[in-house]
């Protein structure tokens, strides 16, 4: 579903800003957005520039990142250029690879402990012709495996207890939400070996009666964890190779996370 043009306004949901104007969603960099910033501004995970978050001890870099380079394991399970459709544009997000300083999970506007066991992130999109972002990913690598499903409870209990008044996120310069969350969406799709798998389907309204809808599914092995995130599924469609569905979409990218190296993940 297209988002609908209301005003040069934004809503917050999950690491994702769903515009509701297209005036809203220019990137501020030729090289994408990013999640959250130590700078005077940012973008979000949809591309939409907003304040940077004020300091806040769950999204700094506590633990010692992994000798290994990390990189190859999180571009592995993440979009890649080859899946933007004709139109559309594959795009890194700025700062997309740090840590220190970047929101990752603040769903249904809660907070995070596990967001401060983080040691490396990746998070790419893809963008129409208007440079709105369509759909994106963001992969994360945890202290280890026990930090990721802490992460992976987290979201759990924060969609059981989604607010339906108006509530703050962490995130400075984001406003009150409310929330409605809809069935799961994966309740047919077929698991995948040795991944967790969480899928919501959600609408965010703010004071000013305004809403946005979001899905966003996130999918655990090991100390690994990858969000995807869909502003539109009809949309989503159309931006990447070969037209997939979310289903489609997230049982391929699942069964990239199953097949790497036990090592990687551990």
């Amino acid at each position: 579903m297209e988002v609908v043009v209301r005003m040069r306004r934004t809503v917050w949901i999950g690491a994702a800003c769903v515009a509701l104007a297209a005036s809203a969603c220019s990137s501020s960099s030729a090289t994408g957005a990013s999640g959250g910033s130590t700078s005077s501004s940012t973008t979000t995970s949809a591309g939409v520039v907003a304040p940077a978050p004020s300091a806040d001890p769950s999204t700094t870099l506590v633990a010692p990142a992994p000798s290994a380079d990390p990189s190859t394991t999180l571009t592995a399970v993440s979009l890649q250029a080859g899946d933007a459709a004709d139109g559309y544009t594959f795009t890194p997000y700025a700062e997309g690879d740090e840590v220190d300083g970047q929101v990752s999970l603040d769903l249904c506007s809660a907070r995070f402990a596990s967001e401060s066991q983080r040691t490396a992130r990746h998070q790419v999109g893809i963008r129409d012709a208007a440079n709105h972002g369509v759909v994106s990913t963001e992969a994360l690598l945890y202290r280890d495996s026990d930090a990721a499903h802490q992460a992976m409870t987290e979201l759990e209990g924060a969609v059981a207890a989604c607010p339906t008044t108006p509530t703050k996120s962490a995130v400075a310069g984001a406003p009150a939400l409310m929330y409605e969350v809809h069935p799961a969406p994966d309740t047919t799709w077929p698991p995948v070996t040795d991944v967790d798998r969480l899928a919501v389907d959600l609408t965010a309204r703010d004071q000013e009666g305004h809403s946005a809808e979001i899905m966003a599914v996130f999918l655990q092995r090991g100390r690994l964890l990858l969000a995807i995130y869909i502003q539109s599924t009809d949309t989503a469609a159309q931006a990447l190779t070969g037209h997939p569905t979310v289903e489609d979409l997230t049982n391929r990218l699942a069964t990239a996370i199953a097949a790497l190296p036990a090592a990687a993940v551990a």
